[in-house]
C-alpha cells in the first residue's frame, strides 16, 4: 500500500490497509473469490537450544490455496483458532530441519521472539525463490500476529483471488476505486 515517489523511484509503505478493507474487496467486489490479510515480520525462533531468525508471515486459513501451499503433514489452522488468537503455527521445511533437525516437528513447541507456539503442520517444499523462501517460515493466524506479536492494526498486504474467468482488470479497478472511496481518497490526490 502507499508507495512514495518521484521520477520513477518508490519507495516505502503507508500503513493504511484494514482487516475492514479485505472484508469490503470480499463482500463488495464482483468476481472476487477470497481474500487473505496479511501482516509480515522477522524474528528469533527457538526450539530447545536450537535457534534461528527467520520470516513470519500472520494470515488466514485462505492465504494457503491463494498461494497454492499445500501441507506435507499436520494440519491448516482453523477460523476459530484464529479468532481466539490461538498460538498455533504452520513452519516451512528448511524451518523445521534448520530447529528440529530429523525430529518430528508436529505438536512441539517453538519460540517466535519469546511467544510459544505449537506446531501444527509443515508446508510442502516450494522451493527457494530467491529474495525469498518460502520453506524458511513461521505461518501464523493474523490475529494472533498482530495483537501478540507485533503490536498492530494495519495489514502489510491483502491477497486476492479471483473466480475463474474474471476480468483481472476490472476487478483491479474496482478494488482501487472502492479502496479509494474506504480512505476518503480525492480525485485528484494520487491512490494511498
Amino acid at each position: 500500500p502507499g508507495q512514495r515517489g518521484t521520477g520513477g523511484v518508490m519507495t516505502g509503505t503507508q500503513q493504511n490497509l484494514t482487516l475492514e478493507d479485505a472484508e469490503a474487496i470480499l463482500r463488495e467486489v464482483p468476481g472476487v473469490l477470497q481474500v487473505a490479510p496479511v501482516v509480515q515480520g522477522r524474528g528469533q525462533v527457538k526450539y530447545f537450544e536450537n535457534n534461528t531468525s527467520t520470516a513470519f508471515l500472520g494470515t488466514s486459513i485462505t492465504y494457503f490455496p491463494i498461494r497454492a501451499f499445500t501441507l506435507d503433514r499436520g494440519r491448516f489452522f482453523t477460523d476459530t483458532e484464529a479468532d481466539h488468537l490461538a498460538h498455533v503455527a504452520i513452519i516451512g521445511p528448511v524451518t523445521a530441519e534448520n530447529l528440529m533437525g530429523k525430529a518430528e516437528p508436529i505438536g512441539a513447541t517453538i519460540k517466535v521472539n519469546g511467544l510459544n507456539f505449537q506446531v501444527i503442520g509443515v508446508t510442502a517444499s516450494k522451493g527457494d525463490q530467491g529474495w525469498f523462501n518460502p520453506d524458511d517460515q513461521v505461518i501464523i493466524p493474523h490475529t494472533t500476529a498482530m495483537k501478540h506479536l507485533l503490536g498492530i492494526d494495519y495489514l502489510r498486504e491483502i491477497d486476492i483471488q479471483c473466480q475463474p474467468g474474471v476480468d483481472l482488470t476490472a476487478v483491479q479497478n474496482t478494488v482501487t476505486a472502492l479502496l479509494r472511496q474506504r480512505h476518503r481518497t480525492p480525485p485528484e490526490a494520487p491512490d494511498d
